[in-house]
């Protein structure tokens, strides 16, 4: 049995919401794939001026919005970050991120182990 069979096979088996979870997996997967590509093609055309990391993803973000099928939940938040972009309000770093679930954790009591 291929990958390809053994994939549909065990995706046939999952329950709706469960299936709908491994779509957005792999539209992840394609997204960032999608991206690795685009950054490397942006460095070599122009290593000098443009940083791959700051100034392809915005493209590749508005390319990659029509190219993939829509999960819900996936669709949902792309519609939230277009309407924070759209405000003005800037994205959160990696760092302001992960600093917003520690704040997050620790205001509800959780440990970090």
């Amino acid at each position: 049995m291929t990958t390809e069979e053994r994939a549909i096979a065990a995706l046939k088996s999952l329950p709706p919401d469960k299936q709908e979870e491994v779509l957005d997996f792999i539209e992840f997967l394609q997204v960032k794939l999608h991206r690795t590509s685009r950054a490397l093609e942006l460095s070599s055309a122009d290593k000098s001026t443009q940083s791959p990391l700051s100034n392809g993803l915005d493209a590749v973000d508005q390319q990659q919005a029509t190219n993939f099928p829509k999960a819900p939940l996936g669709q949902r938040l792309r519609e939230i970050r277009a309407r924070l972009v759209a405000s003005g309000e800037g994205l959160l770093t990696i760092e302001e991120v992960e600093q917003e679930i520690a704040n997050q954790r620790n205001r509800l009591g959780y440990l970090d182990e």
